[in-house]
Order: C-alpha cells, then structure tokens, then sequence
C-alpha cells in the first residue's frame, strides 16, 4: 500500500509482439511527382484515354507531334469547369508507355506542380540541346536533292521546322535558307515569278510565292524538262541478257520466213554500198588482196600434190602417184575466197588423214598376215624353233664356186679362212 503514492495504476506496458508480425510491412502508396490542385474535381472520361497518343521514348519518335497531338484531344474533350493544364496533369501519366512510364515514375514526389514543369522536365529529357543544335544545324544547311519536286522539298522543310520549333531562326533567315538551298533552275523561276524583284518582297509575300509555286509543282507532270540529268527510260536499258535474247529471236524470226519462202531485203555492201554481193566479197577488196591469195592458192597446190595425191600400195613397198578428182583452178581465178581457200584447205587435210589410217590399218593387216604365216611354217618343223650356236665360232661347211663342199675336219683354220676369202 505504501508503494503506490500518488493513487494511479500503472500504464500497461505494449503488447509484444511476434517475429512474423515484427517481419511484416505495411504498404503505403509512395506520392508520385505530380501534385495535383486538391479543389479541383476531374474525373477523366475513358473516351478521353483512348484517344490519347502514346510516346515510348523511342528514337524516331517525333516528340514535339506527340505534344501536338496530345493538345489537341485533351482541348477537345475539355470539360467546362477545368482549365487546359489541369485536364493536361491529370491525362498525362496515361499517354506515356514504357521506357517513359518508367522515367516519370522514377521521378521525385512533388517535382511537378505545373504542366510548364511537366513539360520542361519532358524536354530535357527526350529532346536535349545537342539533338536541337543538330536540327537547327540542318535547318541552316537544308539542301534541294537532285532531281527532287519542288513540292516535297518545301514539304520536307516544313516538317524539319516543326519538329525544332525552338530552333530561334528568325522568319527572314529561314526564308533565305530554304532559297539558298534550292536548284538554280528552280530559283530562277521563282526569281521570274516575283517579277525579278524576289530581295524586295516582303516575308509574307515570299512565302506565298513559295506556296502558289508548290501547289503548281503537284499539278505538273514534266518535271523532269528542268533538269539535264534526267533518268532513262525502260526502253534505254541495255543488258548482255535482253542483247542475247533478240538475237535470238531474230535467228527463229530468220527461219520461220526462209521456211515461208519470205526473202529478207538484201543489204548493201560496206564498202561500194550496192546490193549483191557481201562486204567481204566486194571486188575492190578482191582486187586489193588479189597478188596475197594468188600465193597462197599456189602453196596450197603445193601442199596438196605433196600430201593428197599419194598412196600406198598393198604390198607396202610402192607408191604411186595419184590423178587428181578435180582439175586444180586455175591462180588467175579470182572468184575463189579467202574463206574457200582455208575449207578447202580443210577438207583435203581431213581427206588425207583418213587416207593415211587407212594404209596405216592396211600396213596393220599385212604384218598380222605375216606373223601367222611365220608360225604356222615352224609349226611343221620348216623352221626350226631355236637355232644353236657355233662352237668353234667359224665356218664349218664351205661351197665353192663350182658347187662342191668340203668337209674334211683336218684343215686348219687358216685354211678356211682362205678359202672364205677365195669365195
């Protein structure tokens, strides 16, 4: 009783608690970076979501279309009591997909309380000053390419313009850039449209010349008169593969009309230009090379009595001359081609050749002939299969001249030898 002076209880100590409580974490919703105005009241329309367009942050996406773009259908499905930035607040985290979902997640909690910061943020992000200095680069240095409308070189222009909108080129400088860059053909007729007076005209009145020029550009269909290099047509294509297959059609074409009994026109001859004769059997080019062919007909004449005019008889050891099928011609001759003379010349080369077979496999015959008989003579023992040597390595046997022989074993080999002599 004495312990508690003051007349209070205790406080109760906390209950304790478990490991697999302790372990445990609650979930709270981290903030995003958007702060959102607390007395508006918004409620986004899924109409309005799935018009949004999508920016993933890919490389040839153009984000100043996409902010275009999603200006356009947030203004249109505005409602009366919300102002532009707020729906724009509000509907942008669902116009983001992917790798910049992500970027703006990542961001810090209350970054965002306007959509200038928003955008700013945006900007640096996914289009920086160096990719804008680039832009602006090719602004500057625009260039009309060959052979390239008029029309889509004021259209591409255009287009780059708008995807730098903070390029800070002034209306006069880009003006003098896209006249800079065009053709000189193309620039002296839109000088000759302003009347020759194109530095004294106005912005306003430069741009619509440039206009009016454009829209005459899609209408023409002669574009290609204004430049000297233009392309060839179809019909001036050459390929080794198109040049071999009319040639040989023209050879079917040839044949289809001897068959027919069509007789192609005659052409003229290359050198006296008249009809009959071919350029290789004109008479001035006969004449001129007259006294060339008049020798070699005469070595060719020659070559032929050598060669042609020959044979070998059956028993191979005869030759006799041969006459001649043909009369030669005569050298006067002048009808007789370059091109006759090397046929003909041809023609007696093979013939000789199948003449010299011939008496080769004659030759062939007759030794085979001679073989059997050789055989068949030692077959009947008319010839001896081996013949034997001479011991003494002398004449044995001597004939005299009056027919006798001598065979007396006495005589002494000077003797033979003698007599040898004697015979």
């Amino acid at each position: 009783m004495g312990g508690n002076h003051g007349g209070n209880p205790p406080p109760n100590p906390p209950p304790e608690q478990t490991l697999r409580q302790w372990a445990r974490q609650e979930v709270t919703q981290q903030p995003l970076c958007i702060t959102y105005p607390a007395a508006t009241k918004l409620e986004l329309k899924s109409g309005l979501i799935h018009l949004l367009p999508t920016f993933r942050g890919l490389e040839n996406e153009d984000l100043h279309k996409f902010l275009t773009e999603f200006h356009v259908v947030c203004v249109g499905m505005k409602p009366h009591n919300v102002t532009e930035y707020q729906i724009k607040l509000r509907a942008f985290p669902f116009a983001v997909q992917d790798a910049t979902k992500d970027w703006l997640y990542d961001l810090s909690p209350r970054t965002v309380t306007t959509w200038v910061d928003l955008v700013r943020l945006f900007l640096d992000k996914y289009f920086p000053k160096m990719k804008a200095l680039a832009m602006r680069r090719e602004i500057i240095g625009i260039k009309q390419h060959k052979r390239e409308a008029f029309h889509t070189y004021w259209e591409r222009f255009k287009k780059l313009c708008a995807c730098c909108p903070k390029h800070g080129i002034t209306e006069y400088q880009l003006l003098q850039y896209f006249i800079e860059g065009m053709n000189p053909m193309e620039r002296r007729l839109l000088n000759a449209s302003s009347g020759g007076s194109l530095p004294d005209k106005t912005p306003t009145e430069i741009h619509n010349l440039i206009k009016n020029k454009a829209e005459d550009s899609k209408h023409s269909s002669h574009d290609e008169e204004w430049y000297t290099d233009t392309p060839r047509g179809v019909k001036e294509v050459q390929t080794p593969q198109i040049e071999a297959q009319l040639s040989e059609l023209t050879k079917v074409v040839m044949m289809l009309a001897k068959d027919k009994g069509v007789h192609p026109t005659p052409r003229p001859c290359g050198i006296c230009t008249q009809v009959g004769h071919p350029t290789d059997m004109c008479p001035q080019l006969q004449e001129e090379d007259y006294e060339e062919a008049k020798a070699m007909r005469a070595i060719l004449d020659q070559i032929k009595e050598e060669t042609i005019n020959h044979e070998v008889t059956k028993d191979g050891t005869t030759i006799k001359p041969r006459q001649p099928q043909h009369p030669p011609q005569q050298a006067g001759s002048s009808s007789m081609s370059l091109e006759d003379i090397v046929k003909s010349l041809a023609t007696s080369t093979q013939a000789f050749q199948q003449e010299t077979k011939a008496s080769i496999k004659n030759l062939e015959q007759q030794v085979s002939q001679l073989a059997t008989c050789v055989s068949k003579l030692e077959s009947q023992g008319k010839l001896s299969a081996q013949t034997e040597t001479n011991p003494r390595h002398n004449v044995c046997v001597i004939t005299l001249r009056g027919g006798k022989s001598y065979n007396d074993p006495k005589v002494s080999v000077d003797q033979e030898e003698e007599e040898i002599m004697v015979e």
